[in-house]
Parts: structure tokens; sequence; C-alpha cells
């Protein structure tokens, strides 16, 4: 860092000890009224939680303050450590909680009827953010009351909210203007509590209160200039993790030097700059989060685009008719991105990674609903990133919003698009679940792909919706039957086998080409499909018999036993190596020759 960037720090970290002193000088006064007579264990469960909260919001705002000077790493040290404070807080604070509760129990009850609401206004909202991520909220998946219910999340948590803040407001009009509350707050009680109020309002001073208002608003602006909008989400510690499972776990003991305390090496996900003799060579596809349409009226389902990550470039595409011609938007990623988003680093392959299966987040291409993206945001339910547009040469080398406020405000209100400095980026599978569209465009002549997605009922929901993508975005029609995937209705006993585990189909490239006297040759696509083979061995024939949705379970199940990740696992090994004999047994002199696959597989 240059002498200003450390100005920057030491003033910001100036103004977070003062913000820091205001808290503990607010949790001595609190914890100043306890009744000096109470028992002393109980002034106990209430001093450490609270001295620990207010360390651990502490280190939170001097983080937010510092914003992007430190890196992910340094953030995801310092959110560990407050996460310990806090956790030191859950015993006392159980047992204070039992404590404070043990006697009141008999008088709650009186007061059934409020709990019991409040219960399940917030049983609804913790619903409502476990459906974020759900096929529930889009038209292709759930059932009709499914959908609805998670439409009806919102509303009912704004209700909820409103509710909470007239009654908050009742005892604060009550507590200024000495009155008792009653039952409902009115309008009329309300006008009272106002005009009771005026004189101790005025005694007070309008320019205190003025002062006040500009202070806050002062307050305000400053942590919307300082808190990253990327950082303070659950991005890095997100990609923190998957690094650490998948990327670290291909690295061998001794290459590897962790940080003791988060266990994290800088080395284990490498600049993808650098992987450019890597073969296969990978395209990371992500989303380009298009929520606000405008007069894209054809685009008011899909909502998104496709965004790639290469060694070689990264950028987006998008489609346009054919007098304007396609709109590209690439840059090369040796100059992409070196100041973000990790400690000053070029991007990596853990980034990329992690963008594309960023699942949860408030804008989701298709899937995205107002009220959810409410919901998810409030509650900063965020995995995706607002990257520099690469169409806007106003924003090369800035490595995030100036002000994250307007953009927090844009993810809230679900309307993005793709003409401002800096776009929104979330799961790949919010545009293109099988990685087949860019592909495509890339007039790649033989292509696998391996439909895992959770789909019990064999309705091919990602292979018709990318397949229409293909088809109206590049005109390439692709000829392929997968019906005979589905296993057989007549079959009763557990576990249902597919006849088939791949289907064959014909990229039909000749049609989109433009010189008609010389057209593309066409290509061959190999579809995979996740489903049960007629001979399974014991062990996965066992775990099928036994777990009834098996391949297709949830994918909000994250949280994989032994059993269940080796089943996935032997099952894909068993498909491949079935279709690998195939291969093996009559070799191709070409492997693009579209009539050798089809004689080959489809036998």
């Amino acid at each position: 860092m240059d002498w200003l960037e450390w100005l920057e720090v030491l003033l910001m970290t100036v103004i977070a000890s003062v913000i820091c002193g205001v808290l503990h000088v607010v949790a001595y006064h609190l914890l100043d009224g306890i009744d000096v007579k109470s028992p002393m264990l109980l002034k106990a469960l209430i001093v450490m939680p609270t001295y620990i909260v207010t360390l651990a919001l502490s280190v939170l705002i001097h983080l937010a303050l510092l914003g992007r000077q430190l890196g992910a790493y340094t953030h995801d040290w310092f959110s560990k450590q407050a996460g310990v404070f806090v956790v030191l807080t859950a015993i006392p604070a159980l047992v204070l909680l039992t404590w404070l509760a043990a006697l009141p129990l008999l008088d709650a009850a009186k007061h059934a009827g409020q709990a019991a609401g409040g219960a399940v206004w917030i049983a609804t909202t913790l619903w409502g953010i476990a459906m974020g991520n759900s096929p529930f909220i889009s038209a292709a998946g759930g059932k009709w009351w499914q959908q609805w219910a998670v439409k009806a999340v919102p509303i009912i948590f704004v209700a909820g909210l409103l509710v909470l803040l007239v009654a908050g407001l009742e005892q604060i009009l009550a507590y200024f203007a000495d009155l008792n509350p009653p039952s409902a707050c009115t309008l009329s009680w309300l006008g009272s509590c106002i005009s009771d109020n005026a004189e101790t309002l005025e005694s007070v001073g309008w320019k205190w209160w003025g002062t006040l208002t500009v202070a806050t608003f002062a307050l305000g602006a400053l942590f919307a200039w300082r808190v990253d909008v990327n950082l303070f989400s659950f991005h890095s510690y997100y990609r923190n993790r998957l690094i650490q499972a998948y990327l670290a776990a291909s690295r061998s003991g001794h290459e590897r030097k962790p940080y003791p305390f988060t266990q994290h090496d800088p080395d284990d996900s490498v600049s993808l700059e650098d992987m450019v003799t890597v073969r296969p060579y990978p395209i990371i596809n992500t989303t380009l989060n298009l929520t606000d349409v405008g007069d894209k009226l054809d685009w008011q389902q899909r909502k998104a685009a496709s965004f790639v990550f290469t060694p070689r470039y990264c950028g987006y595409q998008l489609p346009r008719n054919q007098e304007e011609g396609d709109y590209h938007a690439y840059q090369k990623t040796n100059q992409f991105l070196h100041k973000v988003p990790d400690q000053h680093r070029p991007i990596t392959q853990g980034f990329a990674m992690t963008v594309s299966g960023a699942a949860a987040s408030p804008n989701m291409g298709y899937h995205t609903s107002a009220g959810i993206a409410l919901l998810l945001t409030l509650f900063n339910v965020r995995l995706g990133w607002w990257l520099e547009n690469p169409g806007s040469s106003d924003t090369w080398g800035k490595p995030g919003p100036v002000f994250s406020l307007w953009y927090l405000m844009w993810e809230f209100f679900g309307r993005i698009d793709e003409k401002e400095n800096f776009v929104y980026l979330s799961d790949g599978g919010h545009f293109d679940n099988l990685g087949l569209y860019e592909l495509v465009r890339r007039r790649c002549r033989l292509i696998v792909v391996s439909d895992a997605s959770a789909d019990p009922t064999f309705q091919f929901d990602d292979l018709a919706d990318t397949l229409r993508k293909i088809r109206v975005d590049l005109n390439v029609p692709i000829d392929l039957d997968p019906s005979f995937l589905r296993p057989a209705e007549s079959q009763s006993a557990q576990p249902k086998t597919s006849p088939h585990n791949w289907a064959v189909g014909k990229i039909r490239y000749s049609v989109a080409s433009h010189d008609k006297n010389k057209a593309d040759a066409d290509g061959i696509l190999i579809y995979i499909k996740a489903s049960l083979p007629t001979i399974l061995p014991p062990d996965l024939y066992h775990y099928a018999a036994t777990h009834r949705y098996f391949p297709h379970q949830s994918t909000s199940d994250q949280w994989f036993d032994e059993a269940q990740f080796e089943a996935y696992r032997l099952l894909g090994f068993t498909i491949a190596n079935a279709l690998g004999k195939r291969v093996r047994a009559n070799r191709p002199s070409d492997w693009a020759d579209a009539e050798y696959w089809e004689r080959s597989l489809r036998s």
C-alpha cells in the first residue's frame, strides 16, 4: 500500500475506535443499571455475554470501515475470531434465557395467541429464505400451491414487520408521553401521542434534532462508502470453504502452508490466466443477471445471459437482432480484475468456481422473484458478486462499486441490467445448468454433457431450457430424443432403473452457417443422465433401494455423509465405465464422426 492508503487505514481505524468506544460506554451504562442486590450469577450471566457481543461488534465495525483494504482471507480471520467471541456467549446466554423464562412461563401462556402468531411469522420467514434457491419459485418446478406459498412469504414478512414497527413505535411514544399504551394502536391515539409530545420535542431543541439527523445521514454515507458490497456477503466465506474442500485437497501436505487459525493457504487457488495450457481447457460458466429487462420483452422469462471466465478472456455476448448484430463485451483475463477479489491478486480459479456456484442470491436469472430478492438481500443471503462490466471503460481496474448502497438497493429490488458500470453475476445454472450453451457457441464438434440435476420425474427441465435458448439465440437446432432414459412406468419396486443412461443427438451447425456453399460440419452431443443402470453393484443397489429419491435428491442437501458421497461417485463411475467400454470396443478414426457415435452408442 502507498502512503495514501496507509493514511486511509489509519483514519478508518480511528473512526472505528471512536464508534467502538461509544458502544462500550452504552453497554456500561446499560449494565450499570442492574440492581446490586441481584444474584451474582445472574449479573455474571448478563455482563459477560454483553461485553463479548460488544467486542464482536467492534471487530465487525473495524472490518467494515477498512473495507477492501483488507483481503478476503484477512476478513475470514477476523470473522472467525468474532465468531469465537459469539460462541463463548452461547452457554451463559442459554442459561440466562432459561432462568429468566422459567418463572413467567405461566403468565406467557395467557398470550399464547400472540406468541403463536409470532412463531408462525418467524417460521414462515425462515422457510422463505430457505426456499430462495428452490425450484418452487420458478414456473417449471413445484406444485401450484408451493409456488403461491413462496410468493406469499414476502407479504407475510412485510406485514409482520409493520406490526413490530407499530408496536415498537407505540412503546416509544408511550414512554415519552408517559401514557399507558392501549391494547391496539390507533391513528387517533398516535395523533394524541404526537401532540402531547410536541412540547417535549421543542424543549430538546430543533438544532439538536437537526444535528442528530445530519450525523445519522453522514454515518450512513460513511458506511455505504466503506462497507464493500462484495466482501460483506457470504461469498468470501463460501469461496474459502470450497477452495479448502476441493482445491486444497488436491495438493500434497508438504506443499501447503496454511494459516494456523483458519487453515487457508492462498496458493491453493491458482490464477486463472496460468491455466492457458491446461487441458481440458476450462470454460467456467456464470450468469449475468438482467432482471430489469426494460424494453427486452422477449427476455421477461430468462432475465439473464451467459458470462464466462476462461484463461484467455472473460465476458459476455448478448444476442441482438440481425440488423444490430451481437453485442460483445470481453476483456483479456491477464488484465481483468487484477485488484480484486483477493489481496490484490489476479482473478483465480477458486473465485470463478465460487461465482459459478453462487446458487443462493437475491437475483437468480429466470428464478428471480421480487419478494424473494427483498428477503435474501435483507438477510444478506448473497453469494453472487458485483463485477466490473467488461463492456464499460469507466470501470477498468476498479476493485468494486465505490458507493455500495446503490448496488445493494438494485439487488434489493431486483432491478439489474448490463448498462451499469458493474454487473451482478451468480450461479451459471441460473441461465444454463448444463454448460452446453457456450460450447455450442464455440462450434465444438463433440460435446459430452453430464446432467446430474435433481429431476426425479425425468422431465428434463434443464435440457429443454438450454436447447430452447441455443435454438433461439444461436440458431442451432439439436436433435435429441431422451425419452428412453426414463424408467419404465410398469416398475413398482424400488429402485427404478433406466433402460439407457445416455442419449446421442446431432448438433446441426449447418443450419446456422452463413455461407450455405460451405456449411459448418454438424456435431454430436452425448447426453448422460443421472439414472440407475439395470445392473448395479450391491452397495449401490442397497443405497438406491433405501433412499427413494436417489440419484435425484434435493440440491439443498449440502451435507453428504460417507455413504451418500460414495453412492454418487460409484454411480458416475459405473455409467462412465459402461460408456467407455463402448468407445474402446470400436475406436473411431475421427472423434467428431457423428455417424460413429450414433451407431456405437445407440445400439
